[in-house]
C-alpha cells in the first residue's frame, strides 16, 4: 500500500522536515523537563550536604564547650575563663537556633531529644560554673565530669552519630539518584 500524497519530491521533503522538526521539539522538551528534575534533585542533595555540615559544626561547638570548660577548671586563668565564656555563648546561641519542628529536609532527626539533652547539659554546666565562681573547684570538677559523662558522652555524642549517619545516607541517596538521571 503506497501513500499517494508522498509521490512528489516536495511533499516528501516537507514530510521529512516536519518529522525532523517534531523529533527535535520533542527532544528539546524532554531535555528541558529533565534539566528541571535534575536541578531539583541537585538542590535536594546540596541541602542534605548542608545539613550534614551543620550537624558537624554543632558537634564541634559542643566539643569546644566541653574542652574550654575543662581547661578553665584546670588552669583557672583569665584566658581559659574567657575561652569558656566564649564557647558557652556559642553553644547557647546554637541551641537557640535549633529547629523547633522537623523541617521536611531534616526528617528522621529527633530534634526534641537533642534540645532536651542540650538543656540538661547546659543546666548542669551552669551549676558547675556557679560552683567554680564560688571557689568550690573540686565540686565543680566532679559536677563537670558527671555532666560530660552522662549528658555529653552517653547522650549527645550518640545522638550526633545517628543524626550525621541519617543525613549522610540521605545525601548519598539523593546524589545517587541525581547521577542516575
Amino acid at each position: 500500500m503506497r501513500l499517494r500524497f508522498l509521490h512528489s519530491l516536495k511533499t516528501r521533503l516537507v514530510a521529512g522536515w516536519l518529522a525532523g522538526l517534531g523529533m527535535t521539539l520533542s527532544m528539546a522538551g524532554l531535555l528541558y523537563f529533565g534539566a528541571q528534575t535534575m536541578e531539583s534533585s541537585a538542590r535536594r542533595a546540596s541541602a542534605a550536604d548542608d545539613n550534614v555540615r551543620d550537624l558537624f559544626a554543632f558537634a564541634l561547638i559542643c566539643h569546644r564547650y566541653m574542652n574550654a570548660f575543662e581547661q578553665s577548671l584546670g588552669q583557672r586563668t583569665l584566658v581559659a575563663n574567657n575561652e569558656r565564656r566564649i564557647a558557652a555563648r556559642s553553644f547557647e546561641s546554637r541551641m537557640a537556633r535549633m529547629p523547633q519542628t522537623r523541617p521536611s529536609n531534616r526528617a528522621g532527626l529527633d530534634w526534641a531529644s537533642l534540645r532536651a539533652i542540650s538543656h540538661d547539659l547546659q543546666t548542669v554546666m551552669s551549676g558547675a560554673d556557679a560552683m567554680r565562681a564560688r571557689g568550690r573547684f573540686d565540686d565543680a570538677e566532679r559536677t563537670f565530669q558527671r555532666a560530660r559523662r552522662e549528658h555529653f558522652e552517653q547522650r549527645m555524642l550518640p545522638w550526633f552519630d545517628r543524626a550525621i549517619q541519617v543525613q549522610r545516607t540521605q545525601a548519598e541517596l539523593l546524589e545517587r539518584a541525581l547521577v542516575e538521571q
